[in-house]
């Protein structure tokens, strides 16, 4: 956002804004004409391993965009050790999961930022929680619903507006296809069982898809809450109506658990979150143009109780939250030009944090423009209005240059920020006291790289710096005092992050699939005027992931991971976690998972251990 007291930072955003007003100036007046309708068209059926939409808002191929992103696609999740999202996420290099006894609840960050910073999205829907983004993963699924994860390193607060700060996670599901079920069974350590289902089936024009599942452990840990009971159902309904297709989907999850030291070091907590979304959506075109309106609607209902001084007490809140959304883009001879208009209303009621409203309408542009066949630049700019802050105008750049045709350097430029939520605004205890005069938090963000690769290798290799102002921190000068909250801290974050990924690395017929290692380090400055911090400084500084794949036989997979993670306040974990997939035939499957084989002893996240080692055996059958 301009700001006339820092001349730096305003000619960089004067500058970026004039680049995305000649940009489409020279795209729409005449200087670029349409292509024809059959060239328009996307590629539905495109390899999205190599593909994504959520950087640009449209599907682009990933060597053309000039930013750090990740696909990871169905195979990849069928095949990892993972047993939830949050493990899915976890080996994503530069992603940060601090999860909470043993996956009830879980905090995503990206390069270094808080768990507020980044934004989650289903199907394109914003799922950031006004309550506290410890409820942003409340999400209506389980893993087998999900088609693919698009992950974009970096601000995207010119496409997406407030909380894109440090990356955007787009979870999609899976679109109802073929006729089938799949059914779902599995047991563990802990009483632990997880029983689900699938269907897909047709009434008339419409395809529909239902799956519903229960996850269940009595806990980790016997003398502390630490057990959970999560039940979720989730529908998706599709029907074509000429060229236009008509999606209605809606989701409810109920997770029931301890939160044995979630949020203050002690074992007297425990809490129930109930999510409902529902949204209808429609993909068609007019002309050359791609038209994308959406309307959706979230519930989220949050019962939390503690003990404090040998009293019981207990917050509940109800937070609503409806989103309405028009995008289009249209491919012409001089790129791709997307743009959309946005609306949300949002509202709390909390016995704890009072009763409030705020509402936010947006509008954005992006113009992407190949120069050659080399080059590819991209620019584009939000305008955000909010209720309490009014407007705010974001600015972002990218480019990506083919040096050859294997390797490919990228850099991008962005201006992003994230608005503060209801309990930091209102949340008031012995322990915490909120504030109701915060204003967003603003960050200016850098990035370059390059990709590419040779034969069976593939590497990246990513420089960053963002320099953020107004940091929105719980704060306190001595360990007695509470917390309170401020916009109170300066910071400077830097990091790399390089990955290196081998194919077949002792050849085709060897047992040997794949080896992949990721690294990042990240270094954070922090001008906080020697006040001690509850979040900003919690994440991490090093954080290497080895993977090895091997196929010991055509129907017998393992995945081995090494994690190694150390915190900026030394805080470290070396973990070991590994998954063995048996084919029986095409329609059933045996697996088992196991996470921390090792036994380590670590904590998470706050002041959460994490479980020692977790045996899970199940089956997959599809009919």
């Amino acid at each position: 956002m301009l700001k006339t007291g820092n001349n730096c930072r305003a000619n960089t955003w004067v500058a970026t804004s004039i680049s995305c007003v000649c940009i489409w100036f020279y795209s729409t007046l005449g200087f670029c004409s349409p292509l024809d309708a059959d060239t328009t068209t996307f590629e539905t059926e495109a390899d999205l391993g190599t593909y994504m939409v959520t950087a640009t808002r449209t599907v682009a191929p990933i060597e053309s965009i000039g930013r750090s992103t990740e696909v990871i696609t169905r195979a990849q999740i069928e095949n990892s050790p993972a047993t939830d999202l949050y493990e899915v996420l976890e080996y994503v290099s530069g992603v940060d999961i601090q999860r909470r006894n043993g996956g009830t609840q879980a905090d995503v960050s990206i390069r270094g930022g808080s768990f507020e910073q980044t934004l989650i999205l289903l199907n394109g829907i914003s799922m950031s929680n006004p309550q506290t983004g410890h409820h942003n993963m409340d999400l209506p699924l389980q893993l087998h619903d999900i088609e693919r994860i698009e992950i974009v390193k970096g601000p995207g607060a010119h496409i997406y507006g407030a909380n894109a700060m440090a990356g955007v996670i787009n979870i999609i599901t899976r679109a109802p296809e073929l006729p089938g079920i799949q059914l779902h069974l599995e047991g563990g350590d802990y009483a632990y069982y997880h029983a689900g289902g699938s269907g897909t089936f047709a009434t008339y024009a419409w395809k529909h898809r239902l799956s519903a599942a229960q996850r269940y452990s009595s806990g980790f840990d016997s003398d502390e809450p630490t057990g959970f009971n999560i039940k979720s159902v989730n529908t998706h309904s599709k029907r074509d109506i000429g060229a236009a297709t008509l999606e209605i989907g809606s989701g409810y999850i109920d997770k029931d658990f301890g939160a044995s030291r979630f949020y203050f070091d002690a074992p007297e907590q425990k809490e129930r979150t109930q999510t409902f979304t529902g949204y209808t959506l429609m993909d068609t075109y007019a002309g050359n143009w791609h038209l994308r309106p959406h309307i959706s609607y979230q519930r989220h209902e949050d019962t939390y109780s503690y003990a404090a001084a040998n009293l019981w007490y207990e917050n509940e809140s109800t937070t609503d939250k409806l989103i309405a959304q028009f995008s289009a883009d249209t491919h012409t001879t001089c790129g791709i030009s997307t743009m959309g208009i946005n609306a949300e209303w949002e509202e709390i009621k909390s016995n704890s944090l009072g009763d409030h409203a705020r509402r936010q309408h947006s509008l954005f542009f992006n113009q992407r423009i190949p120069l050659g066949e080399r080059l590819v630049v991209g620019a584009g700019l939000s305008a955000v209005y909010y209720s309490a802050w009014g407007w705010e105008y974001w600015p972002g750049m990218d480019v990506s240059v083919a040096l050859n045709d294997s390797w490919t350097w990228f850099a991008s430029f962005g201006e992003s920020f994230r608005i503060p939520t209801y309990t930091e605004m209102y949340y008031n205890t012995p322990m915490d006291i909120g504030n109701p005069a915060l204003k967003p938090e603003e960050a200016q963000t850098w990035e370059s790289g390059v990709r590419g690769g040779w034969s069976n290798i593939t590497t990246s290799i990513a420089l960053f710096w963002r320099e953020s102002d107004n940091l929105i921190e719980w704060v306190r000068a001595e360990s007695q005092q509470p917390w309170h909250v401020a916009n109170i801290a300066n910071a400077t974050t830097t990091g790399v992050e390089t990955e290196v990924e081998i194919l077949h690395p002792c050849g085709d017929a060897s047992m040997l699939k794949r080896i992949k290692a990721t690294y990042t380090y990240l270094d954070t400055d922090m001008r906080s005027k020697d006040l001690k911090t509850k979040y900003t400084l919690n994440h991490l500084r090093h954080q290497l992931h080895l993977r090895t794949d091997l196929n010991w036989t055509s129907t017998l997979q393992q995945q081995i991971v090494y994690r190694y993670e150390k915190r900026l306040n030394n805080d470290s974990s070396a973990v070991v976690d590994t998954r063995l997939n048996w084919e029986l035939s095409p329609t059933l499957t045996l697996g088992v998972a196991i996470t921390n084989v090792f036994d380590k002893e670590y904590i998470d996240g706050g002041f959460t251990p994490a479980p020692g080692r977790w045996v899970k055996g199940g089956v997959t059958w599809r009919i």
